[in-house]
């Protein structure tokens, strides 16, 4: 997973495989922002990264027969499926719709990841490969103002199955993440993926959960987000984790970690491995998945992500290489629709090029057209965006959140530069959104009398 994980080192050695046609396009996906007040207990010390007031509900069509791409721009929810007075709710699928007059107070499935906390550090040590922060506070305590115990945020399959990272808030490091290894009631352990840490870098952090494969299509989904397999040889839904980055002309589709809902483990399980239970499997953020909704029998399902709003700085990476051109992919944790001009390119991240000439271009940054492959290719020149097809004026498009993203560099000899993402929500409120079973698409196969769809013919 570190390998997997490290956007920083600009090592390509382990990501390197043999050439293949590259289809990549924009994401802007059959998806509907939805954001809402959040109905969450309230904190004794709200995490920095979070909003407090503030839920985010995603809600995706996946197409049948089709790929499409997934991107949770939110955070991992911080509380589960809550009850209080005063609120309606709707159980629709599985997912639990809370209505406050007529607006959306809360949605989610069976969520109960719990929220880590922010934490001022106040020593940095080096144990290894790893590094160990020091909490302030005696004792530190966690978002919801409880002591931390012994690794309680230690990965532990079945015991803990939730992985946390550490997003540093304050220090040089500001807006790189680590993922967390073990802790103590007041320090911290996390993989420092070879990058050398002391006080200066690391001076805060928000303590966050990792996106997983469990958390983002639970089992309790099955036939709504995704179709379990029943037979290998027929199976009708992969789900693929964007890689950092491909090299040459490699699809990232085919060299992501690739999975599927095992029906007889009831869980889901890896390609390459597929009696061993992959649930755990992290989604970092910055990343996406490719939701390959393929097979004979396949029908239309539907995806809910809820989650808080993410408002510390967020950096990205881009690596170059000397002999290969490099393509890294991301999606940028933000709620709201932005404009290209507004991503945080620079020109000590993103080379413009010397003329309009296709010839001369240097970096590309490539849109996914939310199905994985390549809805548009815009170039910088002078300091304007053009698109590649028709860039006989500058263009400045707005782009919706969820969007996926691919920057293409040539080879060179630059080292990997870095994009800092900052949110673009400039109020700690969002406009509340109509309810989602009323949005106009058509109901999942089969009708939506069913709870659960029966169990399709078709060998999966």
């Amino acid at each position: 997973m570190n390998a997997f994980l490290n956007r920083r080192s600009g090592n390509l050695g382990i990501l390197i495989l043999p050439p293949k046609p590259f289809p990549m396009k924009n994401l802007l996906c059959g998806l509907a922002l939805l954001a809402a007040a959040a109905m969450i207990p309230c904190p004794a010390k709200a995490a920095s990264g979070f909003s407090s007031t503030t839920l985010g509900n995603q809600y995706i069509y996946i197409e049948p027969s089709n790929t499409t791409c997934v991107a949770p721009q939110f955070l991992c929810p911080g509380s589960g499926l809550l009850t209080q007075s005063g609120i309606t709710t709707n159980t629709v699928y599985g997912v639990t719709e809370a209505v406050t007059n007529g607006t959306i107070a809360y949605l989610s499935f069976s969520n109960n990841y719990a929220i880590g906390g922010d934490f001022a550090v106040s020593a940095v040590a080096t144990n290894g490969s790893n590094a160990i922060f020091t909490l302030v506070g005696k004792p530190p305590l966690n978002s919801y103002g409880v002591p931390l115990s012994n690794n309680v945020y230690q990965y532990n399959g079945s015991n803990q199955p939730t992985t946390y990272y550490a997003l540093v808030t304050a220090g040089t490091q500001k807006g790189n993440f680590f993922t967390v290894v073990s802790n103590t009631t007041n320090t911290l352990t996390i993989d420092s993926e070879g990058v050398k840490l002391a006080a200066k870098d690391v001076q805060a952090i928000n303590l966050l959960p990792y996106w997983t494969l469990s958390a983002l299509f639970p089992s309790s989904q099955a036939t709504i987000s995704f179709i379990p397999t029943t037979n290998t040889s027929n199976v009708m839904t992969t789900v693929v984790i964007s890689p950092p980055t491909t090299t040459g002309t490699n699809q990232p589709q085919s060299v992501g970690p690739s999975f599927y809902f095992n029906a007889s483990l009831t869980n889901w399980v890896s390609t390459t491995n597929p009696t061993v239970s992959a649930a755990d499997a992290v989604i970092p953020p910055g990343s996406y998945v490719y939701v390959q909704n393929l097979g004979s029998n396949t029908y239309p399902l539907y995806e809910f992500i809820s989650g808080s709003v993410m408002t510390n700085q967020f950096n990205i990476y881009f690596t170059a290489s000397a002999s290969n051109s490099v393509i890294s992919y991301f999606s940028l944790p933000r709620s709201t629709d932005y404009q290209l001009s507004k991503i945080g390119f620079t020109d000590l991240n993103f080379t413009q090029s010397p003329s309009k000439s296709p010839l001369a271009r240097n970096d590309v940054l490539i849109i996914d057209n939310g199905h994985g492959g390549v809805g548009a290719m815009y170039y910088k020149y002078k300091n304007q965006w053009y698109n590649t097809s028709s860039d006989a004026l500058p263009t400045n498009p707005v782009l919706p959140a969820g969007t996926v993203f691919g920057v293409k560099k040539p080879s060179s000899q630059n080292a990997t530069s870095l994009l800092v993402n900052q949110s673009n929500l400039t109020a700690p409120t969002v406009v509340p959104a109509a309810s989602i079973f009323k949005a106009v698409y058509p109901l999942p196969s089969p009708a939506p009398g069913a709870p659960t769809n029966t169990p399709n013919t078709g060998g999966d």
